[in-house]
């Protein structure tokens, strides 16, 4: 719905299809913080200013309200320091977290934060990677489901772009690697 530079790529009124159309049959949603803030703006729903972990845990929540079985707001674009607030300065830059809501609770799942410039697809990795694993049996992955760690820090390269990623090049979407 966003691109990284912040530009709205998706209008208005499809967002609002989305929203009122597709999320009620969506089993997980995994929204970047500013893709579930435009998806809380275009339900004319206030959202918390986000200044800590506990505001990222409440978007979560009213994500989840729009009618997803579970929501993962994915983190990576909001690093945090180590007392859970969020980091305005490079060194301050600590901890990357995500929260999965189901409805009743709230799971945060932390990581170190990784200085990198090349973490473009992070989190289109972690919301493929969510899909295969919200299907029981349907992937070698989901095996390891309570093991794993899936998160943008986990899944993004510390090397230049030319690094090899499986994903880069495989134009298939997810169901299609089943």
């Amino acid at each position: 719905m966003l691109a990284t530079s912040g530009a709205q790529l998706l209008p208005n009124p499809a967002i609002t299809n989305l929203r009122s159309h597709i999320l009620p049959l969506t089993t997980i949603l995994t929204p970047n913080i500013p893709e579930a803030l435009l998806l809380l703006s275009n339900a004319s729903i206030p959202a918390p200013t986000i200044t800590s972990l506990s505001d990222i845990i409440a978007v979560a929540a009213l994500v989840q309200s729009l009618g997803p079985k579970y929501v993962l707001v994915k983190g990576g674009h909001l690093p945090l320091k180590k007392d859970g607030t969020i980091a305005t300065q490079e060194e301050e830059k600590s901890v990357v977290a995500d929260v999965l809501h189901d409805g009743r609770e709230s799971t945060v799942l932390k990581t170190g934060f990784l200085p990198s410039g090349n973490t473009h697809g992070t989190g289109c990795s972690l919301a493929c990677t969510s899909n295969h694993l919200s299907h029981p049996f349907s992937h070698p992955l989901s095996r390891k489901r309570k093991t794993a760690n899936l998160t943008p820090s986990s899944l993004q390269s510390s090397g230049n772009s030319s690094e090899p990623r499986p994903w880069k090049n495989d134009s298939r979407s997810c169901e299609e690697r089943r």
